[in-house]
């Protein structure tokens, strides 16, 4: 196989558009596409910056026919995250906001539907008896809203980092 067709299939197999690949490679997309059709060869500079993005030898790009080389699904989520970052943090803030709206309604509901009976307003319906620790629905309400508030958590993190990711690509 051609050194184009094997930068091809590795950048297929990473996951990368042209224009990903160039911006890691500092060439233009056209550049790419030109090493890919086999009409340019890349420098020397760009084949070590191919070889470490694709952790292969030079040697194995420019001679060798390159065997597929399936990312295991830990590599494929990592990947789809990273490209995936942003839509990824607004997911978990709607998400997040969703459950923990949920959580906090189903508490009020849990809380007015377990109150004491009282039919007289006296605020202790049955003399001495008082009402101490929590059922199972308070216990899953809870639960609930301590989800939903990690999952917001979690959004806004990955949109914190993504907007420093932005900046940092800007510069």
């Amino acid at each position: 196989m051609s050194l184009g067709k094997n930068i091809y299939q590795l950048r297929k197999e990473k996951g990368l558009s042209q224009e990903e690949l160039a911006y890691q490679c500092n060439v233009t997309r056209q550049t790419i596409s030109k090493w890919e059709a086999d009409e340019v060869m890349p420098d020397t500079s760009n084949l070590i910056t191919l070889s470490k993005l694709f952790d292969r030898t030079i040697d194995d790009l420019i001679n060798n026919t390159i065997t597929s080389q399936k990312p295991d699904m830990f590599e494929k989520t990592i990947n789809m995250i990273k490209k995936h970052w942003m839509k990824g943090g607004y997911y978990l803030c709607f998400q997040g906001g969703i459950v923990t709206l949920f959580g906090f309604v189903t508490k009020i509901i849990l809380n007015e539907f377990f109150k004491p009976f009282d039919p007289f307003g006296t605020g202790d319906p049955f003399g001495q008896m008082k009402i101490t620790g929590q059922n199972i629905f308070n216990i899953f309400a809870n639960f609930i809203l301590i989800i939903g508030i990690v999952m917001l958590i979690g959004g806004i993190i990955l949109l914190i980092f993504d907007r420093k990711k932005q900046k940092g690509n800007k510069i």
